[in-house]
């Protein structure tokens, strides 16, 4: 699990539990019938199913913390009914509100434990500029992963220049090519990602870059993958918009030019390195994981595979008779030196078994 989602889990959780009042309205259900101020099993009862309908959109992250926190008895009907029916004195002896006690407490010192300094320095330079010209903009990038896969160092290079690929040429059409990319954080967990500071400005444009190229993925998903990234390339909009550029005479045909090679071997790494950013997720009911999984070359075996692999190899090694000639092509020239001396050595103790049969006969 990477840090951003687990920090979106735990701000999920925390407000659910507040904007349902659930933690009140159970303290205020416990006192005494004199001391209730109004409270009732209704009004429990309405906070549990606000909260349960809050929970009911969680993600996986926020529902490992409700299950780890011991929270998702609050989502079931079957507990709030022993809740409304059991005396007040009894669900308090029984600790009924421990979870939330816990949760309401350390839940926001955790969040501010996990989170990184450079993000929530940034964000907050970012909320005090606001819109103006000069301001600052977060870009984060998720490398999507294989389970039964790692990334190669290969990968990572490549979504990285990828990004930074479409930034400049970005920059250059917003007229803001002194303003450099900085990566500022990097995290892992089921995926890896990496957030990028630049101009605002910039950092939009390059955004839109990367949805509208995933519009085009969808739209040509049943081509492989040299076919989709020509014709994803050709109808990408920023690219119509250099040729524009380059019609007005704003630009020249050798910087036009330049900007396209950049720009289509941004989006080409890309797409190859199986990489994605947050705003896709809410945009399709595409799978982003599925459309934009990474090119297998760039992908490594996983270490029981290795394993499985090696142990296949060695036993291929034991086993030279059956070589195929192709194979034997691949080898160097000291593997086959060594091939030849033990078929040669397999021949004559083979030659010595028989010798010693003939002597043992009748």
């Amino acid at each position: 699990m990477r840090r951003a989602e687990l920090i979106n889990g735990i701000t999920s959780v925390a407000e659910a539990i507040r904007e349902s009042e659930l933690f009140s309205t159970f303290l205020g259900y416990l006192k005494a019938p004199d001391e209730r101020h109004g409270q009732d099993p209704a009004a429990l009862l309405k906070s549990l199913k606000e909260y349960s309908l809050k929970a009911s959109v969680f993600t996986s992250a926020a529902k490992e913390i409700v299950d780890i926190f011991g929270l998702a008895r609050f989502e079931d009907p079957e507990f709030w009914a022993y809740a409304v029916t059991r005396p007040p004195k009894l669900l308090e002896h029984e600790g009924i509100t421990e979870p939330l006690v816990i949760a309401t407490e350390y839940l926001p010192k955790l969040r501010r434990l996990i989170q990184q300094d450079p993000i929530r320095s940034v964000s907050q330079l970012i909320e005090r500029e606001g819109d103006t010209p000069s301001g600052r903009g977060l870009l984060s990038v998720i490398l999507i992963e294989d389970k039964s896969r790692f990334s190669s160092p290969a990968r990572i290079v490549e979504v990285l220049q990828s990004v930074d690929d479409i930034y400049e040429a970005c920059a250059e059409i917003c007229e803001l090519p002194s303003e450099k990319l900085s990566v500022i954080a990097c995290d892992s967990g089921s995926d890896k990602s990496f957030d990028f500071l630049g101009a605002a400005k910039v950092v939009e444009c390059v955004k839109e870059v990367i949805l509208s190229l995933w519009d085009r993925v969808i739209f040509f998903r049943e081509k492989k993958l040299s076919q989709r990234l020509e014709l994803i390339a050709d109808a990408l909009p920023i690219v119509e918009q250099i040729g524009t550029l380059e019609r007005d005479k704003k630009i020249g045909p050798e910087q036009a030019e330049l900007l396209r090679r950049k720009i289509l071997s941004g989006v080409g790494k890309f797409v190859e390195s199986g990489a994605t950013i947050p705003e896709i997720e809410g945009r399709s009911h595409f799978n982003p994981r599925v459309l934009l999984a990474p090119e297998p070359k760039l992908l490594v075996a996983a270490p029981d595979e290795i394993t499985t692999d090696s142990a296949a190899n060695d036993l291929k090694e034991k086993e030279p008779h059956q070589a195929t000639s192709s194979n034997l092509d691949q080898l160097t020239d000291y593997e086959r030196e060594q091939l030849q001396k033990s078929k040669k050595g397999q021949r004559h103790e083979h030659d010595v078994n028989l010798a010693e049969e003939d002597d043992e006969g009748p």
